[in-house]
């Protein structure tokens, strides 16, 4: 049986992903005095462009929980939600 990564987290591992994702978005994407939230658009409420969200977010995101998430698998990401998400997948 093939066991996804980040499907056993303990609440507190969960919670710590959350928290980074937010806060990296915030020093990364946002605005001054903005604070993301976990149900923002990415492209909509933080205006996310292809360079602030391709290169500083994503390898400091990576760096932070060592993963490795490919290129392709960005292209489903709409939601902050969807960050998190995506970096439980690969977070083992």
């Amino acid at each position: 049986m093939m066991i996804k990564p980040g499907l056993y987290m303990s609440n507190a591992e969960q919670l710590n992903i959350e928290r980074t994702v937010l806060e990296l978005l915030e020093y990364f994407v946002c605005e001054a005095g903005q604070k993301p939230q976990l149900t923002d658009i990415l492209i909509d409420d933080l205006k996310v462009d292809g360079d602030d969200f391709g290169m500083d977010f994503v390898l400091e995101l990576q760096r932070k929980f060592q993963i490795k998430i490919p290129a392709k698998e960005w292209n489903e990401v709409f939601t902050v939600q969807d960050v998190v998400n995506l970096v439980k997948r690969f977070y083992q």
